[in-house]
């Protein structure tokens, strides 16, 4: 019985000038706006809702509106909103991560 060499599985990457069927890959990182300070925080993919915010709220100015938990949003779409023990997600194109305030 013959064997013969398997090939490499050669994965297609789309090409420099953005052609290409595939969406581009995820950024390692997701962004949430703090909507009492107006500033953006990064965050490492995985990142708890909790811990999200518990830095955020730590980097506020004194006298300004704790953030109660986080959510994505999209214009014409209901809010999506994040358990404390939920890990951040990117929902694609058009949606946002932003904490809510009382």
């Amino acid at each position: 019985m013959e064997r013969r060499a398997q090939q490499p599985v050669v994965a297609l990457q789309p090409s420099k000038d953005g052609g290409g069927d595939s969406p581009p890959p995820p950024q390692p990182f997701l962004e949430v706006t703090c909507r009492s300070s107006g500033k953006v925080r990064r965050f490492a993919a995985g990142t708890t809702a909790r811990y999200a915010l518990h830095a955020i709220n730590r980097k506020l100015e004194p006298g300004a509106p704790l953030a109660l938990h986080v959510e994505a949003v999209r214009d014409g779409e209901e809010p999506v909103s994040f358990s404390p023990s939920a890990a951040l997600a990117d929902y694609g194109r058009g949606w946002r991560l932003q904490t809510v305030s009382a």
